[in-house]
């Protein structure tokens, strides 16, 4: 949030313009989804109020889209989304500095239980049967059972944690600096057997995305002046390679599981654009060019589409835009909207 709301700021006043495309806004609303073998839903952050967020769900089998499917209001600045088995795990940040909440959701948007957790919880992760969930201002991170989503532990990391990550039984916790406060260039390491931190892997300042690769390597995203994504071994923590982004990479990797291309936004305000690396060419192409707020990414490896989330400001409806055999469709969010989970 910390993040959000200094984007919002600027965004209340200078409203970006969208790319041309198609546009379709089906907007059916809750209950009415069908939920197919392979979705993308999208999660709206919104403004603060209840009716500004919004969890979408996008057809990948008819292209259909609805524009929220919650069964009822949650808290406000969801960030968070994961799936696990046939549910649904979600966060939202709430007021500043306060306690936000977890939430257990069912496919179709229907909340089945929700609970207090940390300060500010932004992302989330699974590991060894239980859940990691970043708190930002507080800098550690909350262990929930899955079961009752009651706190179990609490671990210390570096400073405003936000971006979280696992390969086996391992969790790896992007640390991003402190608004305001304290720096921080560092990747906690947690083993999610005994709950502690085993190691600190130092990159540039606040990396800001993470992925795994098709062979088994960390990728670490670093943002604006700072311009690399690192390539690292999980297990000793060892950098392996680097490569060089001219404009840096902002958030959201997202691998392409049939090539040696990932996919990231790029740049910083107000000039943010998609671009593909292949690791192994080293080649970077831009595929969104600047002129628009790109906020949110994932690359579909089955279909070869990709999914970018759209933000023209902090008070207004945001786009899914969906990029199909060359040609942009764009279906609209609720305000903010930051992720994409393709089930």
């Amino acid at each position: 949030m910390r993040k959000s709301l200094k984007l919002s700021l600027i965004l209340f006043v200078l409203s970006i313009l969208y790319l041309q495309g198609c546009s379709r806004d089906e907007l059916t609303g809750p209950g009415t989804v069908i939920i197919t073998a392979r979705g993308v839903y999208v999660l709206s952050e919104g403004n603060g109020t209840s009716s500004s967020v919004a969890l979408s769900y996008y057809n990948i089998t008819d292209s259909s889209f609805t524009q929220n499917i919650l069964s009822q209001n949650v808290g406000s600045y969801p960030d968070g989304l994961i799936a696990s088995g046939n549910d649904l795990y979600m966060t939202a940040q709430g007021n500043f500095g306060s306690a936000g909440k977890i939430y257990k959701l069912d496919q179709t948007g229907n909340v089945q239980a929700s609970n207090d957790v940390g300060t500010n919880p932004y992302s989330l992760t699974e590991a060894s049967g239980k859940l990691y969930v970043t708190n930002g201002p507080a800098s550690n991170v909350s262990v929930v059972d899955k079961s009752t989503l009651n706190t179990t532990n609490t671990i210390p990391v570096g400073s405003y944690p936000q971006e979280i990550i696992t390969y086996g039984t391992k969790v790896y916790v992007c640390n991003t600096s402190a608004f305001g406060g304290s720096d921080d260039s560092t990747v906690s390491v947690i083993d999610s057997q005994n709950d502690v931190v085993v190691a600190v892997i130092n990159v540039q300042k606040d990396p800001s995305a993470l992925a795994l690769s098709n062979d088994g390597k960390l990728l670490i995203g670093c943002p604006g002046t700072n311009k690399y994504i690192y390539k690292v071994d999980p297990n000793s923590y060892a950098k392996l390679d680097s490569f060089l982004i001219p404009d840096g990479c902002y958030r959201d990797i997202s691998v392409d599981k049939t090539s040696d291309n990932i996919y990231f936004i790029a740049g910083s305000f107000p000039s943010f654009r998609v671009l593909r690396l292949n690791l192994s060419t080293r080649a970077l192409t831009e595929i969104m060019s600047v002129g628009n707020n790109y906020y949110g990414l994932v690359f579909d490896s089955v279909t070869g589409d990709l999914f970018v989330s759209i933000v023209p400001d902090f008070t207004n409806n945001g786009k899914l835009r969906v990029l199909s055999g060359g040609i942009a469709t764009d279906y609209t969010t609720g305000v903010a909207p930051r992720r994409l989970l393709i089930k």
